[in-house]
């Protein structure tokens, strides 16, 4: 990643995910009035975890403890909202906790 912060020459599979990526991006982006939920975005966001699955591989090499502390930390992030996410039979209560914004709870 830095390679490419730094105007360093980077590999076609880099340069196609990010014009992918850029490409699903900026209709949503431009006409956020007309298009303004987010199924709209979803086709991108396949290019962005794309990014960010290379990203933590290119890391890992680097910093392996970091990134095992970075996915570690998502999966417990993941666990607890799956609740709310998968939209399961769960008590209000413990749904409201997940729902961090008050304008989110019912």
């Amino acid at each position: 990643m830095r390679d490419f912060l730094v105007g360093k020459p980077v590999g076609k599979p880099i340069l196609l995910t990010l014009l992918g990526w850029a490409a699903l991006l900026a209709p949503w982006t431009i006409l956020r009035n007309k298009f303004s939920f987010t199924h709209y975005y979803l086709p991108s966001y396949g290019f962005a975890l794309l990014m960010l699955g290379g990203l933590v591989a290119y890391s890992e090499r680097k910093r392996p403890k970091t990134v095992l502390l970075f996915v570690a930390l998502a999966l417990v992030v993941a666990i607890y909202f799956a609740p709310v996410w998968g939209e399961f039979s769960i008590r209000e209560q413990v749904a409201n906790r997940r729902l961090i914004p008050p304008g989110w709870r019912p």
